[in-house]
């Protein structure tokens, strides 16, 4: 899962797709990406926020 905050709701949704798909995934080694199947949520706050997450399709590398 990938989390964010925005004050847009689209735009926050692009951010958190563009980070992932941007570079986050190969930051994490542990972790094989195995999508499609990528979920992204995004909701509004009540001080007229945002929060956004995305969920990944991924598999735990061996050791």
């Amino acid at each position: 899962m990938v989390p964010g905050t925005g004050a847009d709701h689209d735009r926050l949704a692009d951010e958190i797709t563009g980070k992932v798909f941007g570079g986050l995934i190969q930051e994490i080694p542990d972790y094989k990406y195995v999508g499609p199947g990528n979920s992204t949520f995004v909701k509004a706050v009540e001080d007229g926020t945002f929060y956004g997450e995305m969920w990944l399709r991924a598999k735990k590398v061996a050791d």
